[in-house]
């Protein structure tokens, strides 16, 4: 049994381990608002539409990757505990060859997959050139994108939260940065747009590699040795994992995409709100993952270490701070309601029909923090099959349940729709919470991967 010392379980080590992220998370969405708003002052409207189809391309390819970061963390802070100094550097090995190969294999192709997504969402002839324009440069990013992601992981899980808010920090403020040079001071239009995320990927992948070879030197000996990376143990557990979250993380993609189709059926206005609802949930979201990140972490880490008193403290600690988070988020929709609408929107319509709504939205954090943190959780110990089974259910929920609201004549479309979505994130936290006696025995039994 490794040594844990009480000071990485306590409620202070978990708070400084959550702030980093949150902070960092929240600037994420500034990089797409930047985008459109660029294209916004500009006089052809279709380069807002190209930006947009374009983003949507490239965020589903990133969404797909994803596991570059969860698997990244899981098994490098499950190493960490176990204190196996050659198994630290496997997960980001991995990570960084598979997003350097899957980064390349986009480069070559590019046309063919901006081909596949005109088919898919149709547009006007102006917007589909401007979306073609905008992904055959964005795609150069892939592989910086994708290996960030790796990187990011493996310092989230050394626990090396304020290192991974100065990657993104970097990379956000320095595309926003770009943009303006490149769109509003060389004229470079949604060209300039695209090369402004290029520049300012590659640019964080640089100063995090100069970084990681400097701070984490004893873990990192060796690290080049590629033929270690691809025959040494351990790919099993890895790819195991990584097939589960991309499969939890498409469900949730199509959780999304439900929500947004059935609140289009009722109209313009309601699928307006709807959307402002979702902007609204994804800062919820970008908040919270501070404390699941951390959770993510320090549970990986208690569980490589086979520490079930630690495990116990930080599944508690985490998750009551994320409770008190998610109210005091309420409390604050509740107050400035009438400001964030305005801020989001000046159509009186979508102002009232939101404001009609505003019950649920002050149910999403209370509602969504369980989910959030029992995914961190869950990563943490590397148990991708609870994660994936898990959201099967919630999805079977869901659908079920909008179906079945649909039906119940005196609940308005929108209100089923919500309370579905809202039904759907409980089951997701609720379905993860009962098999946590299943860590307890993990905590006993697990070796580092």
């Amino acid at each position: 049994m490794s040594q844990l010392p009480s000071s990485q379980t306590s409620w202070r080590h978990i708070w400084q381990l959550s702030w980093p992220i949150m902070i960092a998370n929240l600037s994420q969405p500034l990089v797409g608002a930047a985008d459109t708003a660029m294209m916004g002052h500009l006089a052809d409207p279709s380069l807002i539409g190209g930006v947009a189809l374009g983003s949507v391309i490239i965020h589903f390819l990133l969404m797909l990757f994803g596991f570059l970061r969860m698997s990244t963390t899981a098994l490098t802070s499950q190493a960490l505990g176990a204190t196996d100094i050659k198994s630290i550097q496997r997960p980001l090995q991995r990570g960084l060859l598979i997003g350097l190969s899957f980064g390349l294999i986009f480069i070559a192709l590019s046309s063919i997959i901006a081909q596949i997504s005109t088919q898919i969402m149709p547009a006007s002839e102006a917007v589909e050139g401007h979306m073609r324009d905008y992904v055959s440069i964005q795609i150069f990013a892939m592989p910086a994108l994708l290996m960030n992601a790796a990187m990011l992981g493996w310092l989230y899980g050394m626990q090396s939260m304020r290192l991974g808010m100065v990657q993104l920090l970097l990379i956000n403020g320095l595309n926003i940065l770009l943009n303006f040079i490149f769109v509003l001071g060389f004229d470079g239009g949604i060209k300039g747009v695209a090369l402004a995320s290029v520049i300012a990927n590659w640019i964080g992948f640089l100063f995090v590699a100069i970084m990681l070879s400097r701070q984490f030197r004893r873990y990192l000996s060796g690290f080049v040795s590629i033929s270690h990376a691809l025959t040494s143990e351990g790919w099993s557990a890895y790819g195991n994992l990584s097939r589960d979250i991309i499969i939890r993380t498409l469900l949730l993609y199509f959780v999304e995409l439900t929500l947004l189709y059935a609140a289009s059926e009722q109209g313009d206005v309601p699928l307006a709100s709807i959307q402002i609802i979702v902007v609204i949930f994804g800062i919820i979201s970008y908040s919270l993952d501070g404390f699941a990140h951390a959770s993510e972490a320090l549970v990986g880490e208690a569980i490589g270490a086979k520490r079930q008193d630690a495990l116990k403290q930080i599944i508690w600690r985490a998750t009551a701070l994320a409770g008190l988070a998610s109210l005091f988020m309420s409390l604050l929709l509740a107050i400035f309601a009438q400001p964030l609408l305005l801020t989001l929107t000046s159509y009186d319509a979508v102002i009232s029909t939101t404001k009609d709504l505003w019950f649920y939205v002050l149910c999403l954090a209370p509602a969504a923090f369980l989910a959030f943190q029992m995914d961190g959780i869950f990563i943490g110990a590397a148990n991708g099959r609870a994660l994936r089974n898990g959201m099967i259910i919630s999805f079977i929920v869901f659908g079920a349940s909008l179906f079945g609201l649909s039906q119940i004549s005196f609940i308005p479309a929108l209100d089923g729709v919500l309370i579905a979505f809202i039904l759907y994130l409980m089951t997701r936290g609720i379905t993860l919470m009962i098999r946590l006696p299943e860590l307890l025995i993990i905590a006993n039994t697990t070796k580092s991967p």
